[in-house]
């Protein structure tokens, strides 16, 4: 990362609000009762949605009940200006794989790139990828894992439960799908489905690279990034636990790691929380952590990670540009573009 430019949004209580001006064009793009071509029903709710730059909508949505058909999940596309269904629950599944199965027990979960190409995960089967007009297989269960005698389960955090946060697949703009699954042996891991098949990432057992241990058997994922060719994610503890240990990148066929708690950084501290990242197309990762310095403070740092160059420290609580009161309690990563500017968030 040869420079960044900071832009901080300052929050001086947690009810400030961020507003913006400009020729905002305000309307209506789905509603319930609204009629789906093709279909001889109507949208009863709508739930969970994803959006991209060319504003396309990729939506979760129940079909109204009738005297011959019960309610059900379904998944909606809107693109340019019309309204279409993806799949139901019920529908064939490509490949004459039987029929979909949508349930508030194998939730679905998907995502929308800036191509508006779109993949589905349906928990129990598989996921699918729409690049065109057309479904098919990306991953389907019982698929073999590259470099392994393993194969796909569950795809997700599956069977879902409230203690468990579903983390949707994360659709790349070349197609990549990263996303986590049980494996055969009932270990979880996070996999990658490529143009080559499905690649492993993180499976238990395996060394961290660059540290003197291994991947556990149940580390969820709780936030993954696809830009380029690079795989971004972070990782939970070893006990299913969401707090986030480590954050990682796959790129150029090698997993390497970004940070885990515990990392000394040489006359900073040690790494005792990680929080939010994001990353660029180029491999650099900007990420809001705390660190213990040698007097035992706990000091918030936004941190900087290029492959090529490893950590350093960009900013710390301490040094704000322009802040003139009391030092911010916290610092947090909103997002890293591509001309390497990054937009933090901070505040007490």
């Amino acid at each position: 990362m040869n420079r960044i430019a900071m832009v901080l949004l300052l929050l001086l209580a947690p009810a400030s609000l961020l507003f913006g001006t400009g020729p905002y064009d305000l309307r209506l793009e789905v509603s319930t009762n609204q009629v789906i071509p093709g279909e001889d029903r109507r949208i009863q709710s709508i739930s969970n949605v994803v959006t991209n730059r060319a504003g396309d909508i990729l939506f979760l949505g129940w079909f109204t009940q009738t005297a011959d058909w019960p309610a059900r999940f379904g998944l909606f596309l809107k693109q340019a200006g019309a309204l279409q269904k993806v799949i139901a629950d019920g529908d064939p599944l490509p490949d004459g794989a039987g029929k979909c199965e949508l349930s508030s027990s194998n939730f679905p979960l998907f995502d929308l790139n800036e191509n508006g190409s779109l993949a589905v995960v349906i928990p129990s089967q598989g996921i699918l990828v729409r690049e065109s007009s057309e479904l098919k297989w990306a991953v389907r269960r019982g698929a073999a894992i590259q470099g392994t005698a393993l194969t796909v389960g569950t795809v997700g955090h599956y069977p879902f439960t409230y203690q468990e946060k579903l983390i949707k697949p994360f659709l790349g703009s070349n197609g990549q799908i990263a996303f986590q699954a049980r494996l055969s042996n009932a270990s979880r891991a996070v996999l990658l489905s490529s143009k080559t098949g499905i690649i492993p990432l993180v499976l238990a057992g395996v060394p961290i690279s660059g540290r003197a241990k291994a991947f556990g058997s149940d580390h969820p994922m709780n936030q993954v990034r696809v830009k380029g060719d690079a795989v971004t994610f972070d990782l939970g503890g070893e006990s299913g636990t969401t707090t986030t240990m480590g954050i990682f990148q796959y790129s150029g066929g090698a997993l390497r790691t970004v940070a885990l708690v515990g990392d000394q950084i040489p006359q900073i501290g040690t790494i005792k929380a990680i929080w939010e990242f994001e990353s660029n197309s180029d491999g650099d990762v900007a990420l809001a952590v705390d660190v213990e310095d040698a007097s035992k403070q706990m000091v918030p740092l936004i941190l900087t990670w290029a492959p090529s160059k490893g950590l350093a420290k960009l900013l710390d609580s301490k040094s704000v540009p322009g802040w003139a009161s009391a030092a911010p309690s916290f610092l947090t990563v909103i997002s890293l573009d591509d001309r390497d500017r990054l937009f933090l968030r901070l505040g007490t």
